[in-house]
């Protein structure tokens, strides 16, 4: 078991590695590989008996290499969560399932990313909240919840959160309580975010002087750094 688990972290450490090197023509035959391997390691916990110990640590694989590393492009994580339904249908295991949903669950609350998260929302959870799958509803939205009043997570994914973990209250029947009475304390990068939404493309611009960096909107929120450079005007920000 602990071989085969190994196996699958090579496997998902070199993908997610040589992924941004594959051109197109050959694209659908390295996402072959990837159905394969997660097909393949459904197959494998089945064949123990869905051993807990084993199942924890495939999903701790998944979600280190895959669904939550940096290192690793979000088209693979998405692409393995189209997969797993497909997967789960042939190969049912409810308790597995809901610890690849968890996964992704946090993953909601650590991107900044709105459209990857409108993407997991729909295509993931969606199946969830129509209950066409079955999932241990109890175990799923108290994870949400834990996660949700996390400090430091953006406030759109908390709010995304308090309604995912509130409708699935309701459709599974949870007495787990989802707190909102409060709004959360924002971060700087909420502070960020706002200043960058709420401008407007008709806000009167400074005269620039060639040879002089044009005033930064951001900086109240920002530090002039020589390690990173702003696009519109070569200003040295770190957002």
């Amino acid at each position: 078991a602990v071989v085969s688990t190994q196996s699958t972290g090579g496997f998902c450490e070199t993908i997610a590695r040589e992924w941004i090197c594959i051109d197109r023509l050959r694209l659908d035959k390295f996402h072959m590989f990837v159905k394969t391997m997660l097909r393949g390691t459904f197959e494998f916990c089945e064949s123990h008996s869905w051993d807990a110990e084993l199942t924890e640590s495939v999903v701790a694989v998944l979600d280190e290499q895959i669904i939550n590393s940096e290192k690793c492009p979000d088209s693979i994580a998405i692409f393995v969560a189209d997969q797993l339904y497909e997967i789960h249908t042939d190969i049912p295991n409810v308790g597995f399932l809901t610890q690849l949903l968890k996964v992704y669950a946090t993953l909601i609350s650590k991107t900044p990313k709105k459209d990857l998260n409108r993407v997991l929302e729909g295509r993931l959870f969606g199946p969830v909240r129509s209950q066409s799958i079955t999932i241990d509803g109890a175990v799923l939205v108290k994870h949400i919840r834990d996660i949700s009043v996390q400090p430091g997570i953006l406030t759109r994914n908390r709010m995304l959160l308090y309604k995912l973990g509130s409708d699935l209250s309701s459709l599974y029947d949870v007495d787990t309580a989802m707190v909102v009475d409060q709004e959360p304390n924002k971060s700087a990068d909420d502070e960020v975010e706002n200043q960058m939404d709420n401008s407007s493309p008709d806000d009167e611009m400074p005269e620039i002087v060639e040879g002089t960096p044009a005033p930064c909107k951001l900086s109240a929120v920002c530090e002039e750094t020589p390690m990173a450079s702003c696009q519109s005007s070569g200003r040295k920000l770190v957002l």
